[in-house]
Parts: C-alpha cells; sequence; structure tokens
C-alpha cells in the first residue's frame, strides 16, 4: 500500500515536468544568448541613415517561426520612432518580397541609450522551410528626418570584446546588409553584398514548441509508470 501511494505522488509529477519540457520553444538562429549589447547601427529614413539593416540566414531545419527578438536603443531622436520589422524572401542574394510582419508601423517601447530587448512577435503561423533563404530586415518609418538616424539596432560581442557571428542549429549566416540612401529594403544597388565580418545587429529567431524524440520516450515511460500505479491501486483495493 505505501508503495501505491508514493507512486500516486511521484508519476503525476514526472509527467508533468516531461511534459513542460516537450513544450518549451527553442531557439533557431541568432547571436543574443551568452553575449553582451555593444554599439550598433542607426535606422531611419534620412539621407545619412542606414534607410534598412537585413540580416540573411538559410533555413536547415523546416520549422514554425514563433517570435524574434531584437535589441534597440535610442539615437538622436528615437522618441515617436515607429518601425517594420519583416521576414523577406531571398532574391538573387538580397532581400525579396515581405513574406511575414513581425510589426507594421508599431510605436517603439520607451528606449534609452541602453539597449532593450525588444520582443515582436506576428499574426498568424510562419512556416520557415529547410533549404530556403531568408531575411530579417528592420526599417524606421517615422518620423521622417533627413538630419540621421532615429533608432539604433544594437549589436553584440563575446566577453573576449569579438565580434559576435549568428549561430544556431536551425539555420546558417548569409550575413548583413546595410542599405544607406537606397531605401528599403536594401539592394544590391547601394548595399554591397553581405558582411559576415565586423558588428553584426542582435537578434534571435525563436521556434514554437519544439518535440524532441527522447522526451517523447520518457513521456511514455511515464504514462506507463502511472499505469502501473493505477494497476497496483486497483489490486490493492481487491
Amino acid at each position: 500500500m505505501g508503495n501505491c501511494k508514493v507512486c500516486r505522488f511521484v508519476c503525476p509529477m514526472v509527467v508533468s515536468l516531461l511534459f513542460t519540457s516537450i513544450c518549451q520553444a527553442g531557439v533557431i538562429f541568432g547571436d543574443i544568448a551568452g553575449n553582451q549589447t555593444y554599439s550598433g547601427y542607426g535606422v531611419g529614413p534620412g539621407g545619412s541613415a542606414n534607410n534598412s539593416i537585413a540580416e540573411g540566414f538559410t533555413v536547415t531545419q523546416t520549422t514554425t517561426l514563433a517570435s524574434v527578438e531584437i535589441y534597440l536603443s535610442q539615437f538622436n531622436s528615437a522618441s515617436g520612432s515607429n518601425i517594420a520589422l519583416s521576414i523577406y524572401s531571398n532574391s538573387g542574394g538580397y532581400p525579396g518580397t515581405d513574406l511575414y510582419d513581425l510589426s507594421t508601423n508599431v510605436t517603439l517601447p520607451s528606449l534609452s541609450g541602453t539597449p532593450t530587448l525588444v520582443t515582436y512577435t506576428g499574426t498568424g503561423a510562419f512556416t520557415l522551410t529547410a533549404g530556403t533563404t531568408y531575411w530579417l530586415n528592420l526599417y524606421a518609418t517615422n518620423p521622417s528626418s533627413g538630419t540621421g538616424s532615429n533608432i539604433q539596432w544594437d549589436g553584440v560581442i563575446d566577453s573576449g570584446f569579438n565580434y559576435v557571428n549568428p549561430t544556431g542549429a536551425g539555420a546558417t549566416n548569409i550575413g548583413q546588409l546595410r542599405s544607406v540612401g537606397d531605401g528599403n529594403p536594401p539592394t544590391s544597388t547601394g548595399s554591397g553584398t553581405p558582411a559576415t565580418t565586423g558588428l553584426i545587429t542582435a537578434f534571435q529567431l525563436n521556434s514554437a514548441v519544439v518535440p524532441e524524440p527522447t522526451s517523447f520516450a520518457l513521456f511514455g515511460l511515464g504514462g506507463i509508470g502511472l499505469a502501473v500505479c493505477r494497476y497496483s491501486r486497483r489490486r490493492t483495493a481487491t
């Protein structure tokens, strides 16, 4: 009878913990985890500003995008600035068509000179397909100013003060494009070729639920254990 009481207490706990581990979100790709923020690049409609910045990546595992995190800070007059953060297709090594809007003219949170981690989620599900190249593009839409940038998309360095390229099991790095006076998104006309050295802006692509085969196996074992406990309790009752 004592063993049955222990089973009744332990088994539900095990099953609950295993279910929680199965339902955790995962990191697809990025350069935020384990690194620290640093100076970044101003983004805005101004003639001397980066009109837009795009980070390219090729997906290695088909997955559903849940959210994107980026570091932003104030640069010149950021108050009232609106931004558009979107996933673009790839066209000849440059951003092509806007496929998915994570924010559309969203008013920025209260920013200071200190980098702030901001999370954006789009409406509806968006699937990143294995073998496909995409671009994460940031564009500051308001206020329009000819004197410079409005916000700053910050980059990251590691503990040794080295520039960091984004990594992750779900994608590989293509590089960064910055559009100066070339509009939105960056094009081959004014952006050059994608850069993979120097300061890369800080971002992280997060997936939805990421089930693992080992987690499912453990979950199944927990279910079997719970069934054994129930059977043992019935035998004791009779």
